[in-house]
């Protein structure tokens, strides 16, 4: 921290808030108030419409004006209010999401995510996804732990929902300005409404431009910029009173710089890197002292663009409502001129293309009424092409071999399809208790087929003097998943649930050089027990849930000393833990919330190699391999879950004002504290980030009328420099850990108008 006090700032704060609270509550708009504390967040968790706190899930949901609030501008931001989640950015922006310890170590190329990510009930596969600006959002979800019955395969940790606002039959709009530092300026804009009595439309554009926020200091440029537009539009059409289709677009183009890599150590070459280049001896590093700086000779660049069309048919038949849930996406990725070597030499360079298209369609009928039986069932498929590509250009080898360019993986491409049957009912057997029982069928199958080319190698297909080709190859797996669960309602107010529920992550073959090899599917069984509560005419929520996970065949990801990086397969590992969610309403216009995790996941059986270590030097296991042995595995049973800190917490404190006819004034503190995380089975330095604070402020004055408004905010009070992710890249001996950066702080205001 940097001069900043979290205990003061929160005791100030609190007594600031309630002092002047208990002057101003007679002349408080009671109606407001009270509409506040009664207005309930619907979720669709379990694919019908239910109150947030009647679901049997741990869930974290935030509708629009709390993700304003909070500053929750991406996904990537839900890990400071959201227990038991955290997330990791990598150059390619195709982030990670963890929860509980579950998440994936490799999401981008012939990977599966752990965490399932959804708009408006259709699974996004893309990472990339992940990083984008949440603009005219209605509500997100988060559910934690397997939710393998209803939505599938990828969804072992958990799930995360996202909705969107849908057209209505009032016209209605917004529009909004935030300026910033970094020269920040982003717009975005909504407008919605019925062209006919059956047909609505809604549009919505959001556009950022921004500065770097780290600086290369041998090109001058700024890097982790922003330049990105992204336009969705909606049509809502009342076939008849219980026929409706609702068709969406979306269309995405991004221009900024990658998520860049700072390297975290002093540069470390290979003898011929020290013979062919004299300034390598003396080359300093200067993001150790400042993450917030690097030395390339190249600056990165990066294009990504996301189409697709999601189309839903729903109709009441009556007893029962059928759904055909239909989405496309298309993304290319392209990721040029990265600096492999991160250093001001002119050593080693690579470009990286991914293509993603997908195809979802779902059929879904789940049951009407209020009865003491609920159902829903579905069937599900899934078909994913994808195409990976990078050469790699070793500069000095110019010298030896035609163009530097000693390796091209690629194009490399996948197919992946899946196919699922799955059903869900919960049944009240007595009055006030429920049971629930559901299952799904899932069977995955993928097909590889590789090219690898390296002319000046020799390394070249000798009768057409272009790429080796090998494959195709083919794989299929099947999976039983289930859930079992009870809840009890001893009142309106407080449910106690319990449940034993099953997950599952495809297998799947590695680009690049994999030459066939494939890795298993990754299982999960898990229990759980919470409790849901509200008290005091529900100024007070309290819910709390404690679980523990079994994994068999845990998905790691490794990068070998030479070579490309791989998927293996650990034998098990456990993850247990309590997460705690209050919030208060103690007065009103007075909000308090807070948070807590507590996370043992650790590896209960895994011998694997350390590529930066592969004779285990210093530690028990320590060997002279015999050939053809080149390395000697270290057991890490006992170590910390990669990317799973063992504690979490998170607050906030927001005081509203009633001005009169001037409107309202409401701030707002936040805060979140993670604990100490490893990037790496092996726990090891440098690959630890270390335990930080992150904090923001929000002051927001709104007219009477509520139309209009001004926010100011700062993000990352503190200003700490932290890593987001950290990594080794040992491959050709340029062996050096890397990691990227969160934003700095960051502050501006926002004018924004609705109507």
């Amino acid at each position: 921290m940097r001069a900043f006090s979290h205990k003061k700032f929160l005791l100030l704060a609190t007594v600031a808030a309630l002092v002047p609270q208990a002057a101003a509550a007679e002349a408080a708009d009671t109606a407001d108030a009270a509409d506040s504390r009664d207005t309930e967040i619907v979720v669709t968790a379990q694919k019908r419409a239910q109150s947030l706190q009647d679901v049997p899930i741990a869930i974290t949901a935030l509708d629009e004006k709390q993700l304003e609030m909070r500053g929750i501008r991406t996904i990537e931001d839900l890990q400071y209010s959201t227990p038991g989640l955290t997330m990791s950015a990598n150059t390619l922006n195709n982030s990670r999401l963890i929860l509980r310890g579950v998440g994936a170590e490799n999401p981008v190329i012939g990977g599966d995510p752990g965490v399932s990510l959804n708009m408006d009930g259709h699974y996004l596969q893309a990472g990339s996804f992940l990083t984008r600006d949440l603009f005219d959002i209605e509500r997100i979800e988060v559910l934690r732990g397997p939710q393998g019955t209803l939505y599938g395969r990828n969804a072992v940790g958990g799930a995360v929902n996202i909705i969107t606002k849908k057209p209505s039959g009032v016209f209605e709009g917004s529009v909004s300005l935030t300026l910033g530092n970094y020269d920040k300026r982003l717009f975005q804009a909504a407008v919605g409404g019925p062209i006919s009595d059956r047909l609505r439309f809604r549009l919505a554009l959001s556009n950022e431009k921004r500065d770097g926020y780290i600086t290369n200091i041998v090109t001058g440029r700024d890097l982790n910029d922003s330049d990105y537009t992204s336009i969705r539009g909606a049509l809502s059409f009342d076939l008849s009173e219980r026929l409706q289709i609702n068709v969406s677009g979306f269309y995405y183009h991004d221009d900024s710089t990658s998520a860049t890599l700072s390297p975290q150590a002093p540069y470390t070459w290979s003898p011929l890197i020290y013979a062919l280049y004299p300034a390598a001896a003396t080359t300093v590093n200067p993001s150790i002292a400042d993450g917030q700086v690097v030395a390339f000779n190249i600056d990165p660049t990066k294009e990504d663009v996301t189409y697709g069309f999601f189309a839903d048919t729903s109709w009441d038949l009556g007893f029962a409502t059928l759904k055909s849930i239909t989405g496309y996406s298309n993304n290319s990725l392209k990721n040029l001129d990265f600096d492999l070597d991160l250093s001001p030499l002119n050593i080693a360079e690579q470009d990286i293309t991914l293509d993603f298209e997908t195809l979802t369609q779902e059929l879904q009928l789940a049951s009407n009424g209020n009865g003491p039986l609920s159902w829903v069932g579905g069937l599900f498929y899934y078909r994913e092409n994808s195409q990976y590509t990078l050469p790699v250009l070793f500069n000095y080898l110019g010298l030896i071999i035609p163009n530097g360019q000693i390796l091209t993986f690629g194009p490399n491409v996948f197919d992946s399809s899946s196919y699922a049957a799955y059903g869900q009912a919960d049944y009240y057997v007595a009055d006030k208790l429920q049971v629930v029982a559901g299952a799904r069928y899932t069977y995955d199958k993928k097909r590889l087929e590789e090219d690898t080319f390296a002319p000046g190698l020799g390394l070249f297909d000798p009768a057409t003097g272009g790429p080796i080709h090998s494959g195709p190859y083919k794989k299929h797996w099947d999976q039983f998943n289930y859930k079992l669960g009870v809840n009890w309602y001893p009142t309106s107010d407080l449910m106690l649930y319990g449940s034993y529920s099953t997950g599952y992550k495809a297998g799947g073959y590695q680009a690049g050089g994999s030459n066939g090899n494939d890795y298993d599917p990754e299982t999960v069984d898990a229990a759980e027990i919470g409790l849901k509560s509200q008290w005091f005419d529900r100024r007070v929520t309290f819910n709390l849930s404690a679980f523990r996970y079994d994994y068999k065949n845990k998905q790691e990801y490794r990068r070998p000393p030479v070579g490309v990086s791989f998927l293996e397969n650990a034998a098990s590992a456990v993850s247990k833990g309590v997460e705690v969610e209050f919030n208060a309403e103690p007065v009103d216009r007075t909000r308090f919330e807070f948070a807590l995790t507590y996370l043992s996941a650790k590896y209960k059986d895994f011998s694997s190699v350390d590529e930066t270590n592969p004779l285990a030097t210093g530690t028990p296991f320590a060997c002279t391999p015999v050939p053809p042995a080149t390395a000697c595995p270290i057991n890490v049973a006992g170590n910390r879950l990669t990317r799973s800190p063992e504690w979490k917490l998170s607050g906030g404190l927001e005081q509203s004002f009633d001005l009169g006819s001037v409107g309202t004034l409401t701030a707002r503190f936040n805060t979140s504290w993670v604990g100490k995380q490893f990037t790496r089975p092996f726990n090891d330095q440098p690959y630890v980030i270390g335990s930080y604070w992150r904090s923001g402020a929000r002051i927001v004055w709104t007219d009477r009328s509520k139309r209009f408004s001004v926010t100011g905010y700062v993000d990352n009070l503190e200003n700490n420099d932290v890593a987001a992710d950290k990594e080794t890249n040992p491959s050709f001996a340029l062996f050096l850990p890397r990691g990227t950066y969160l934003p700095p702080r960051t502050w501006g205001v926002r004018f924004g108008a609705t109507f």
